[in-house]
């Protein structure tokens, strides 16, 4: 993923050198700036998060939102908030997925898909052991009940090149264990959800 900075270059008396270069710059060349605090709960590093509800979240829809391992780590933690519960048998699932290369989701990764108790309300967080190497990942996720409500989140200025919504992407998908493969077709959506996940040590 790439973003792309104006710079300007000065003599020793702050004359202007050359102005207005444009430099294309890849986003894990900045690898302090995107950390994130270890052993806490912490969302996504690429958007933002609005402290709103989102009422009625529709069901039945495979909704992924980009996060950023800036360098290798281990994750000791993930889940979804629910703001109001849904009915009785109300369910969620989430789970992490790699990027294609394209600023696309691709493949689950093993041990991160877990199941999601919609029918109460709070945080619904669970303990994980998964070393992520450094790079986009994407985190899904799909209920059945669309009385739920979630806590909605939106893109923010690092993904900006990639157009308006073209960081969150949503597909029909009929409530059920997770795909291996992220289906194809999704849609750019401002349809964000806040996810929370726990970086328990860097390894590099």
């Amino acid at each position: 993923m790439t973003i792309y900075s104006d710079l300007k270059y000065y003599d020793k008396f702050r004359n202007p050198v050359v102005e207005n270069i444009t430099v294309k710059r890849n986003i894990l060349d900045f690898p302090v700036f995107l950390r994130q605090r270890t052993g806490v709960w912490v969302r996504s590093n690429l958007l933002r998060a609005y402290s709103v509800a989102w009422a009625d979240v529709p069901a039945n829809y495979l909704r992924a939102v980009p996060m950023l391992i800036p360098q290798r780590a281990r994750l000791s933690g993930f889940g979804i908030r629910v703001y109001a519960a849904g009915g009785a048998g109300a369910q969620g699932r989430v789970g992490i997925y790699t990027d294609d290369g394209n600023f696309y989701p691709k493949s689950l990764v093993p041990g991160t898909e877990l199941v999601i108790d919609m029918s109460t309300a709070g945080d619904k967080f669970s303990a994980i052991d998964v070393v992520l190497d450094r790079g986009i990942y994407w985190m899904a996720e799909v209920h059945n009940d669309g009385t739920v409500d979630l806590i909605r989140m939106y893109t923010d200025f690092y993904l900006i090149n990639y157009g308006e919504n073209a960081s969150i992407w949503r597909v029909a998908y009929t409530y059920g264990a997770l795909p291996s493969t992220f289906p194809s077709g999704a849609t750019a959506t401002d349809e964000g959800i806040e996810f929370r996940y726990r970086i328990a040590e860097y390894l590099d």
